[in-house]
């Protein structure tokens, strides 16, 4: 699944003000980008996974609004999986299987790579490297 951003919210969050005239974040207006998964839920809407390149592979992505963006390719990627996180369709997610998976009494995925857990890189890379190339894009650099 492919977007191109088309406005930025003030932090990407649904019914954020609209601050598309001070473009400094994690998207550029009229860039593409492969989305690594997709969150839903009442309260705030439908959000993207977008990678930050300028900390990867370290960080998690950015959940940003899908109001900020438009689909160009709509064909979710082959590894994604559906997850309901709390078991009561409150909050329902599609992401890659290997990282809906790996959830422990430490916590998530995300939770645990990002306080340090440096065995979940690899796995992220892999995932994000395949999203990427089923878009066709190049891989990402590694920065961080």
């Amino acid at each position: 699944m492919r977007v191109r951003c088309v406005a930025i919210l003030q932090g990407g969050r649904r019914g954020g003000r609209d601050i598309s005239d001070q473009p400094n974040g994690p998207v550029q207006i009229g860039r593409e980008y492969p989305v690594l998964g997709i969150v839903c839920q009442a309260e705030t809407g439908v959000a993207y996974s977008i990678l930050r390149e300028d900390v990867y592979p370290a960080l998690a992505p950015s959940l940003l609004t899908a109001e900020m963006f438009e689909v160009v390719n709509p064909t979710i990627p082959s590894s994604w999986v559906v997850v309901d996180w709390y078991g009561n369709g409150r909050v329902i997610g599609l992401e890659p299987k290997a990282w809906a998976d790996d959830v422990n009494d430490e916590g998530s995925f995300f939770e645990r790579k990002v306080n340090g857990d440096g065995s979940l890189i690899p796995v992220f890379v892999h995932e994000v490297e395949r999203i990427y190339a089923e878009e066709g894009f190049a891989p990402p650099a590694r920065r961080a």
